[in-house]
């Protein structure tokens, strides 16, 4: 029997939009989305890779910055020097993905700050 594949046509922020609009998502609006992407995988269309959401981090923006090669640069400015991608949204939260324990080597972490 082949595997069941289910597609979600909606963009994360599409469903972010769908509960808070253009203003910040109070707390119900937090748990509704929550329950709704963390544990979905998402497909990126700057690199075409399937991530699974493990979190929202709601105190992250896109114009937050991490350390890249000994500077600062912010998610809005990696994305157009790495993907030329454009982000746009200026809402107040990011998705994150944690890698699972891989049993058979180190496990990877991802540093967002």
């Amino acid at each position: 029997m082949p595997p069941i594949v289910s597609f979600y046509h909606d963009s994360v922020l599409d469903s972010l939009l769908s509960y808070a609009g253009n203003r910040a998502p109070d707390d119900h609006a937090r748990r509704e989305l929550e329950s709704e992407v963390v544990g979905c995988c998402v497909l990126t269309m700057y690199n075409k890779r399937i991530w699974r959401i493990s979190e929202i981090d709601w105190d992250k923006s896109i114009d937050d910055t991490f350390a890249q090669e000994n500077t600062q640069i912010s998610f809005r400015d990696y994305f157009k020097n790495r993907y030329n991608v454009i982000l746009e949204s200026n809402i107040k939260c990011m998705l994150v993905s944690r890698p699972k324990r891989n049993q058979k080597g180190p496990r990877s972490v991802l540093s967002a700050t």
